[in-house]
């Protein structure tokens, strides 16, 4: 049961993290390719979590048909429930953390494989904070640093 949240949400989050970018494609000199497309195609070729972790980047990008292949690890803790931080925050009056996220976003070449760029992130989410709101946060620091920005 805990494999398919971890999947659901594996889902959810892709289908945020390729929202948010959709949003600001002005900042790009870059296209992405839509996840249905990709998790269609990686279906078609029985890809799954599991299979993905040892496909090589350049075949990934030769069966997706794209120049480069942006991944992620994203891990999340609860060091605090919701109702723990809640009852700290009435009873001291200072709010917790209720959970950390890392993540770990990287682009390779699609025609070598080689890792293009790097991206390492920590963020807390606080009472009611949700995955959209976490994905946002996080888009908004990468934009500042994606290889591929307009703004640079």
């Amino acid at each position: 049961m805990l494999k398919e949240m971890e999947k659901d949400e594996g889902f959810g989050t892709q289908a945020l993290f390729y929202s948010r970018f959709l949003r600001n494609e002005a900042n790009f000199n870059v296209s992405f390719q839509d996840v249905d497309k990709t998790n269609a195609v990686l279906a078609k070729n029985k890809l799954d979590f599991e299979t993905l972790r040892t496909t090589d980047k350049e075949e990934l990008a030769r069966l997706l048909g794209v120049d480069a292949i942006i991944s992620g690890k994203i891990q999340r803790e609860k060091p605090m429930s919701e109702a723990a931080a809640i009852a700290v925050g009435v009873l001291i009056g200072f709010w917790g953390a209720t959970n950390k996220v890392n993540i770990d976003l990287t682009i390779h070449d699609g025609a070598s494989g080689k890792l293009f760029w790097k991206y390492t992130h920590q963020l807390s989410g606080s009472v009611g904070s949700s995955s959209e709101q976490i994905v946002k946060a996080f888009t908004r620091k990468i934009a500042r640093n994606f290889p591929y920005s307009v703004l640079h």
